[in-house]
């Protein structure tokens, strides 16, 4: 048995009610049938999905700049070794190539940027090729919540050198000097 008292102008009322099992099933279409208060259930059912929808935005958005970062710094090292080893030997100079590659990507990418974690990279040489692969983690911040700790990124570049020291020039001759017959 429910009893509620009701206020209203002329003093208050009690209003009793039979509630029974077989009348509950009555309670929940009424239930569904009212539309006050189905905001809150359907915010309640909507905000893990949009958190799912944001933070995957926001993680994926972090792991491109991560990476395109990553990449020019590969790059730019790879290009710094190539270019200091010239026309010698990647171990010349008391390895001054891989030095300059190392500092290269220093200087092109920041440690612990993003939030991300510890940096490896290295560069090796073999037939005049200069390939360089570079990986770091970098941990999500709201897909944490669906159990998605970090994820690794690895990038891999090459320099090589393939028409060492040449110059193509085109010269068009509009004087006429060369008109003339040779004799």
């Amino acid at each position: 048995m429910v009893s509620r008292i009701h206020w209203g102008k002329q003093g208050a009322t009690t209003v009793i009610k039979n509630v029974d099992a077989n009348n509950a099933s009555g309670v929940m279409s009424r239930l569904l049938k009212n539309e006050q208060g189905n905001v809150i259930a359907i915010f309640a059912a909507a905000v893990f999905p949009l958190i799912g929808l944001v933070g995957g935005a926001v993680d994926m958005s972090r792991l491109y700049l991560v990476q395109t970062r990553l990449q020019a710094a590969c790059d730019s090292g790879a290009l710094m070794g190539r270019k200091v080893m010239a026309g010698g030997a990647w171990s010349d100079n008391s390895n001054r190539a891989n030095t300059e590659a190392i500092r290269a990507f220093n200087a092109n990418v920041q440690a612990g940027a993003y939030g991300t974690g510890t940096m490896t990279k290295a560069y090796a040489e073999t037939g005049g090729k200069v390939t360089g692969t570079a990986s770091v983690p970098v941990p999500m911040t709201l897909m944490k919540l669906f159990g998605q700790q970090q994820r690794t990124l690895s990038v891999t570049c090459s320099a090589e050198m393939r028409i060492p020291n040449s110059d193509v020039m085109f010269v068009l001759d509009t004087t006429g000097s060369m008109d003339s017959a040779v004799n």
